[in-house]
């Protein structure tokens, strides 16, 4: 079970993205059953950045509205038992909170994310940009606070269905060492798309 530690770096929906990055320094981790991993290293950051590229049969709306329906992520999202929607700003802008139960020897971690969608009607995209903050929930007792993450969901209309873009970067606080997460960045990242991919009938 300690491979599902490195979710810790990924259940919370973290990253403000005004720019995307380019491909050319991506490292292909994992193709298979349609769902390719990359992983790269990040100026500044010692954990690993990761993207995650599938082609699902759903419609773009499909898969927009369970990745914004936060309070439903126990439901599906591995290691998430807790998900609370903390202020909603507008339709396409809100502040949630999860708790993660992360298996030993790990401590449990929570956090509070800044979610704002963008859409593109005419290239036919949405952009779920997602930031770490700390405004609207405290640290819950037992946990560790994770502080700092970014990372986006970008979903690209493609004929009857949609092109799904995950990416992430984030410090998962702790003492857990950064050589460790490394070691099992790709299996978690993997094993959230497929869970979306199924949750969604895709």
């Amino acid at each position: 079970m300690i491979f599902r530690i490195s979710h810790i770096v990924l259940v919370f929906c973290f990253f403000q993205v005004t720019y995307l990055f380019a491909d050319s320094d991506w490292v292909p981790a994992k193709d298979e059953d349609g769902i390719k991993v990359y992983t790269r290293q990040v100026d500044g950051w010692d954990v690993h950045e990761f993207k995650v590229i599938c082609v699902m049969n759903v419609k773009r709306y499909i898969i927009y509205e369970t990745l914004i329906d936060v309070v439903k992520y126990p439901q599906w999202y591995p290691d998430i038992v807790e998900s609370e929607l903390c202020k909603k700003i507008s339709e396409t802008e809100f502040y949630c909170y999860s708790k993660m139960d992360i298996p030993w020897p790990s401590d449990d971690r929570d956090g509070e994310c800044h979610i704002k969608v963008t859409h593109n009607k005419e290239e036919k995209v949405t952009l779920i940009n997602m930031t770490v903050v700390e405004k609207y929930k405290s640290k819950a007792d037992g946990y560790v606070r994770m502080t700092r993450g970014k990372g986006f969901w970008k979903l690209t209309s493609k004929g009857e269905g949609c092109v799904v873009h995950y990416q992430y970067l984030s410090d998962p606080g702790g003492s857990m060492p950064s050589w460790l997460i490394n070691m099992f960045i790709v299996d978690n990242p993997y094993n959230t798309v497929k869970a979306l991919r199924d949750r969604v009938g895709g």
